[in-house]
C-alpha cells in the first residue's frame, strides 16, 4: 500500500458519516421554511437569511479568497519595482539584491496561492453544500406535509426537476454573490489604491 493510498483512506469520510445531526437538520429546515414564510421578495435578502447560520465559515472563505488573490494584487507593484530597478540601476548600489527581493516576494505569493485556494474552496463548498442539503431537506419535509391528492395529481418527475432547479438556482446565486462579487470589489479597491 503506497503513501497516497494511506492518505486517501484517512481523509475519506465514513459511509455512514452525517453532515448534520438530526437536531441541526430540523433547526436548519425550520430556518429555511421561516425564511420563505417571511414574505420577503428580494432574492438577496432571502439568500442572506438562508446563509445566516454560516457567516463565520463564509468570512473565513473570504479571508482565504483575499490571500488567494494576493499575487494578482501585488503583481503591478512588483512589476513597477522591477522596472524601476532595471531602469535606474546606475543610481542603486544593490541591483541584484533588490531584484531578488521582488522576485522572492512574487514567488512566495504564488506558492501561497495553492494552499489558500484549497482552503477557500473547502470552506466555500462546505457552506454551499450544507445549505443545499438543508434546502432539499426543507423541501422534502414540506412535500411530505402535502395532501395525498396533491401527490396523486402531480407527476413525481415534475416535482423532482423543480426541486433540483430551485436548489441549483440558489447555488448559482450563491456562487455569484460569494465568489465573483468579492473578486470585483477587491480588484476595484486595488486599482483605486494603486492609482
Amino acid at each position: 500500500m503506497g503513501i497516497l493510498d494511506h492518505v486517501r483512506k484517512e481523509h475519506l469520510p465514513a459511509s455512514n458519516a452525517q453532515v448534520f445531526t438530526d437536531e441541526e437538520v430540523i433547526n436548519l429546515e425550520q430556518d429555511f421554511i421561516d425564511t420563505y414564510l417571511t414574505g420577503d421578495t428580494s432574492p438577496l435578502h432571502i439568500l442572506l437569511r438562508i446563509y445566516r447560520r454560516f457567516w463565520r465559515e463564509l468570512l473565513i472563505s473570504m479571508f482565504f479568497y483575499f490571500l488567494k488573490t494576493s499575487p494578482v494584487l501585488a503583481l503591478p507593484i512588483v512589476t513597477s519595482n522591477i522596472i524601476n530597478i532595471v531602469t535606474y540601476q546606475a543610481q542603486q548600489s544593490d541591483v541584484v539584491g533588490n531584484l531578488l527581493i521582488n522576485v522572492g516576494v512574487m514567488v512566495g505569493l504564488l506558492l501561497l496561492n495553492i494552499p489558500t485556494h484549497m482552503l477557500y474552496i473547502r470552506y466555500h463548498s462546505m457552506v454551499v453544500r450544507r445549505v443545499e442539503a438543508g434546502l432539499r431537506g426543507a423541501m422534502v419535509r414540506k412535500l411530505q406535509q402535502l395532501s395525498i391528492t396533491f401527490h396523486k395529481e402531480m407527476q413525481s418527475g415534475r416535482i423532482q426537476s423543480k426541486l433540483m432547479r430551485d436548489v441549483e438556482t440558489v447555488q448559482a446565486l450563491s456562487d455569484q454573490i460569494f465568489s465573483n462579487i468579492p473578486g470585483v470589489v477587491i480588484n476595484m479597491i486595488t486599482a483605486l489604491a494603486v492609482v
